[in-house]
């Protein structure tokens, strides 16, 4: 099955633009791409939101004909413990090794290059 990458860019305030990037079946893209040319409310709803790149496209799958193939399951690493803002916690150093021993493929929320680098050095 052909994979398609969608890059959204959404404009929450003027001075900030979150990216997501979602990998999908190629005929669930088509799916999404025809159903927000044909409900252009959809995308005034999300235009002013708050983390609308979070809901954006989970909505769009779970209503579309593809909601039985989704996969119940996260495979981001996120460390909640330590958390001061409500949202998940600063990646350091020190959750190198849970995230590698993890079945996650990927990881939020990094902050800093050196964790970033510490990183790297271990799966490169």
């Amino acid at each position: 099955m052909k994979k398609q990458a969608i890059l959204m860019q959404c404009h929450n305030k003027p001075e900030q633009i979150n990216k997501l990037i979602s990998i999908l079946p190629g005929d669930c893209v088509a799916w999404i791409k025809d159903y927000l040319e044909s409900n252009p409310k959809y995308i005034d709803f999300f235009k002013h939101g708050v983390c609308i790149d979070e809901v954006f496209f989970s909505t769009l799958v779970r209503i579309s004909p593809y909601r039985d193939n989704i996969a119940n399951r996260n495979l981001v690493y996120m460390q909640w413990s330590g958390s001061t803002t409500g949202g998940p916690a600063e990646l350091k150093p020190e959750h190198i090794q849970d995230m590698l021993t993890s079945d996650c493929v990927f990881a939020r929320k990094f902050t800093d290059i050196d964790t970033i680098n510490a990183l790297c050095e271990q799966i490169l």
